[in-house]
């Protein structure tokens, strides 16, 4: 994930250098959660790539209202809908979505959200702020899974907190107030 931003401020000092601004290089990005391009920038409702990216930068809001406008204006939602995994995926990452099995992993991630394994908003918060201090919890799913629970062991004997491996008030504060993370 560094090197990409590595790449960015290349870009962004190439474009510099050329006189161009910053507009080529952010369209050449994907941005916030759904990694949208840059250059679907009017598509997802903003006049520049930059206003984009800074409205992406202010907060999940954005990122969230930029997938779905790109979603509908593409049809994305009618095959999210019929669940036709193949079409979303193809849309959504190109003919080559295959490589990657984009289809099956969202059938299989419909299949386990669907029946009743919602993500909690807290474990996923632990999970930034475990990230965030160095330890590994793991994908952040907001799933209380085994290395989330390891991570959650080895911060709390690092905090001096009682020990185990669940998240409990003390150690989600803990973890809130290390990582500068208002709970």
């Amino acid at each position: 994930m560094a090197s990409q931003y590595v790449r960015l401020e290349k870009a962004l000092s190439l474009c510099q250098r050329d006189g161009q601004g910053p507009e080529p290089a952010l369209k050449s990005a994907s941005w916030g959660m759904g990694q949208i391009m840059g250059f679907n920038h009017q598509l997802v409702g903003y006049a520049a790539a930059v206003a984009m990216v800074d409205a992406m930068k202010a907060g999940e809001d954005a990122q969230l209202a930029a997938m779905a406008a790109f979603l509908h204006k593409n049809g994305l939602d009618q095959a999210l809908v019929k669940r036709d995994w193949v079409a979303f995926a193809r849309g959504y990452n190109g003919p080559q979505y295959w490589k990657n099995h984009y289809d099956v992993k969202l059938e299989q991630q419909y299949a386990r959200f669907s029946s009743g394994s919602l993500p909690n908003l807290e474990v996923r918060t632990a999970q930034v702020a475990l990230a965030y201090r160095g330890y590994a919890p793991g994908r952040i799913d907001g799933v209380l899974g085994p290395r989330t629970r390891t991570a959650l062991r080895d911060f709390r004997i690092a905090a001096g907190l009682s020990a185990g491996d669940d998240l409990n008030g003390d150690t989600y504060q803990a973890l809130c107030q290390r990582a500068g993370i208002d709970p």
